[in-house]
């Protein structure tokens, strides 16, 4: 009755008694209609039920189900809590067929992850469908996930960006991280920085502290580096409207809301953005040309997708060789129009793009204008002969970066990635994704660079600020330039203070410091990775030694041009790389030894490596005679590999975090053998003994 005249409490009660069951079936629907009336007079507790009804999907009109739905789905996770996928994946069948929401979600995560049923995206992506299209906010998310990474359909970033934020707008915090991250990089949507931090903020609101809360933290305080100070005040103050459009209505606003919001606080730019010009300002035929700088004059048209850098920076002066061994530089082709692709000859949307670019060879090649192709293949010249000649590239020369120092200094990660380069040496814009580069819009593109090149590149200064390390101690060192004079200070050892003059590359400077003092030469790189040198003192007033210095991490390099990672003084460990080498870190094919008081321990790895850590195959082997030869991912065992143990027993199959996790079979040294499926620990498949008997293994036990 209190509920019926209008009483917020009443209200909230009787959705409270709807959702427990009280008269009965539980019922979410009605309990969400009596939480929405309360909310409606600003019930915070209504609220707050309406918030979590919405984040598990329930509350929502849903397709009427039969009464042995809910019955089927119950059994469904009883046997999946007792490792019985197969009969879980039977019955969430049965329920989902008969509309039941959450066996729907159930059965697509079957699918995904392959239990109880083979993996099969398609159907994983089906049944997700079925349950996102009807609210359910954890099959919303995984489908924006399968659309982003192309799970049982082409990859489509616009479908994964409008999955996620449905998800997101529910409160789900990795959907609204998600989000956040395709704001950031301009996928699917145009890039925004502002959008980005509100969903960074609101993810990391919402996560509990932990790992994933400090990883919202961050990427948020990444994206307030892209933002101007008002910017940021502005992007606060929207993140407190949104929450308080979540208090009132129960689930965070649509785009078109945030839009009117942004516009209210002066968080839309009228024009093209001074650091950028997002995908959706990208000029096609008939579209109005960007807003450039007086350094930039505009052009008219551009292929979609080209993101121009406004206003122009130099571009850094790469080196690479050509098919002969030549040694390189962008220099070299200063004077001319360049258009750098970075390309490899595993990456699909590269050999599509390729021929466009031999065709854009040819029609512009005698015109101050030049296509630079810069392999980062680590196979060499063989190898990208052999790629050239499949595809038909006559027009083409072929360039090598196989230490892949192009993408590191270019700063990205995907591939192809071609800049374009005016005659002075600026970068004018990039296109992160393949392209049509013979087109009508790309050639027009190039002949307005060409003929309205940016003032000429001023040369960068030394950083500032370099981390490093110094003999057998850790220390940093941070430098300073103005004109030619160079000071610094070292804060290890005693501290000391660095004093000297630039001259190119070369820095002569004196050592201060508390034991006494030293001259001697310093030499920064060309790529702006290292800095050697050697000074007049050591460590100790009548030694000497040399000083190696590495941006932001402990790799150093020994005399002899190796890697080398001093991991801990006091333990007197120490490990060298012999091979490549990329922004200071071991990439590539080579060798690690590690070593204790000097001498090597066993302990040795022979394979790749990426940005200082395994990655790709490697072959492992310990101190303890155990040793693995198969995949790696980020320093752990990730993928198919083999292990055999020092004791004689062998397992070869799947891996996942450096633990079997997957198809595999375990051989003992006493000829037992195990085969089929581990997961969680436990071996499910069959077990054969030393005399040739089979038994049954379910969840690690052996069953007649």
């Amino acid at each position: 009755r209190a509920a019926e005249n209008g009483d917020a409490d009443g209200q909230k009660a009787i959705g409270d008694l709807y959702l427990k069951g009280f008269w009965g079936k539980k019922d979410y629907a009605k309990a969400a209609t009596w939480y929405r009336k309360a909310a409606g007079q600003g019930h915070a507790g209504a609220k707050e039920a309406l918030r979590k009804l919405g984040t598990k999907g329930q509350g929502r009109p849903r397709q009427a189900a039969p009464s042995d739905a809910p019955t089927e789905y119950q059994k469904g996770r009883a046997a999946y809590k007792r490792r019985d996928y197969a009969e879980a994946a039977r019955r969430f069948r049965d329920a989902a067929e008969q509309g039941y929401l959450r066996a729907q979600f159930r059965l697509g995560s079957m699918y995904a992850n392959g239990r109880g049923v083979s993996q099969d995206y398609a159907e994983a992506l089906k049944w997700y469908r079925k349950a996102a299209e009807r609210g359910h906010v954890y099959a919303q998310a995984n489908l924006g996930y399968m659309y982003a990474r192309g799970r049982g359909v082409p990859r489509s970033s616009a479908e994964a960006a409008r999955w996620y934020r449905k998800a997101a707008r529910q409160g789900y915090a990795w959907a609204q991280r998600n989000l956040g991250h395709m704001y950031y990089s301009g996928r699917g949507v145009p890039r925004d920085y502002v959008r980005a931090h509100l969903w960074y903020n609101l993810a990391a609101s919402r996560q509990r502290p932990g790992k994933r809360r400090e990883k919202a933290i961050q990427n948020r305080i990444k994206a307030e580096e892209a933002m101007t100070p008002a910017e940021i005040a502005g992007a606060r103050r929207l993140a407190r409207a949104v929450e308080d459009h979540r208090e009132a209505h129960g689930r965070y606003p649509d785009d078109a809301v945030i839009q009117a919001k942004m516009r209210e606080l002066n968080l839309l730019a009228t024009e093209a953005s001074a650091r950028e010009v997002p995908e959706s300002a990208s000029i096609q035929a008939g579209a109005a040309a960007p807003i450039e700088s007086a350094m930039a004059p505009a052009v008219g048209k551009a292929p979609p997708g080209f993101e121009f850098t406004t206003p122009p920076v130099p571009a850094p002066n790469i080196r690479f060789t050509d098919s002969t061994g030549n040694a390189l530089s962008l220099a070299d082709f200063r004077g001319k129009v360049v258009l750098l692709n970075i390309w490899a000859t595993w990456c699909p949307p590269c050999v599509y793009e390729l021929p466009s670019l031999d065709r854009l060879q040819k029609k512009l090649g005698k015109l101050g204008f030049e296509v630079v192709a810069v392999s980062q293949d680590q196979g060499g010249a063989p190898l990208v002969e052999k790629f050239f000649k499949r595809l038909g590239l006559r027009h083409l020369r072929q360039y090598l970066d196989p230490g892949r120092h192009a993408r590191a200094r270019f700063g990205t990660t995907t591939l192809p990635t071609s800049i374009l380069i005016d005659a002075n040496g600026n970068e004018r814009g990039r296109m992160v994704q393949a392209a049509d580069w013979d087109s009508s819009a790309a050639i027009s593109l190039i002949r307005q660079i060409r003929q309205t090149p940016a003032a000429a590149p001023i040369e960068s200064a030394m950083a500032p600020a370099v981390d490093g390390v110094y003999g057998s101690n850790r220390g940093k060192v941070t430098l300073s330039q103005s004109g030619s004079q160079i000071s610094g200070t070292y804060a290890c050892c005693g501290g000391g203070k660095i004093t000297g003059t630039r001259s190119g590359n070369k820095i002569d400077y004196s050592w201060i410091q508390s034991s006494g003092s030293g001259k001697g030469v310093l030499t920064v790189s060309e790529d702006g990775i290292a800095l050697n040198g050697t000074w007049g003192m050591g460590e100790s007033a009548t030694g000497g030694g040399s000083w190696n210095l590495i941006l932001k991490a402990y790799w150093t390099k020994d005399a002899n041009g190796c890697a080398v990672w001093n991991d801990n003084p006091r333990t007197n460990k120490a490990v060298t790389w012999s091979g490549p080498c990329v922004n200071g870190k071991a990439h590539g094919k080579g060798i690690v030894q590690f070593f204790k008081a000097g001498k090597p321990n066993g302990d040795r790895y022979v394979g790749d490596y990426r940005n200082g850590k395994a990655h790709g195959w490697g072959d492992h082997t310990w101190p303890n005679g155990d040793r693995y030869v198969g995949d790696y991912r980020n320093d752990k065992r990730h993928g198919r590999g083999v292990y055999t143990f020092s004791s004689g027993n062998r397992y070869e199959g799947e891996f996942r975090h450096s633990s079997r996790h997957g198809q595999g079979v375990f051989t003992m040294a006493n000829g037992d053998r195990h085969e089929g499926e581990f997961r969680h620990r436990l071996w499910n498949g069959t077990f054969t003994s030393r005399d040739g008997r089979q038994r049954k293994i379910v969840d690690g036990k052996r069953v007649d």
